[in-house]
């Protein structure tokens, strides 16, 4: 397994996004870096990084991936990160791809909503530790 921090699998995300004419936003970006991580560990059982996520108002969040990208505010992020960060290897970013691909064509708040659905990690962990509780890797890992 590559070790990678999910500030890597963002620069892929943002990079590759911004490569397809279709830049997210850093509200979009930490949903798409959720979504990444539940699929990837759905086909190879084993996580993509082992960064946390938070359950913050508007959906999981990396709290540090989101503080690099806060800049950008609500706009669209349109240039790639200058710092430096791991390649992703071709098999995974050919798991990852089609999912980044989806989602970043869905509007932010639609990301938000499945991020909220009921009986997600977000939703269980906003129920039972509040704003910016950790979600577990095990609910993560119980809810594919």
């Amino acid at each position: 397994m590559q070790h990678y921090s999910a500030f890597d699998v963002s620069c892929h995300i943002v990079g590759s996004s911004i490569d397809a004419g279709e830049p997210v936003s850093n509200l979009q970006l930490q949903k798409i870096l959720y979504f990444v991580q539940v699929g990837y560990y759905a086909k190879r059982h084993e996580f993509l990084f082992e960064d946390d996520f938070e359950a913050w108002q508007y959906g999981p969040v990396v709290p540090e991936v989101y503080r690099l990208f806060s800049i950008w505010g609500g706009d669209k992020i349109t240039r790639k990160p200058a710092m430096s960060h791991r390649t992703l290897s071709e098999s995974d970013k050919a798991l990852i791809d089609p999912i980044i691909c989806e989602k970043r064509n869905k509007a932010p708040w639609t990301l938000v909503a499945e991020a909220h659905a009921e009986g997600s990690p977000w939703r269980h962990t906003m129920s039972t530790k509040g704003d910016r509780g950790v979600i577990s890797k095990a609910l993560i890992c119980a809810s594919i």
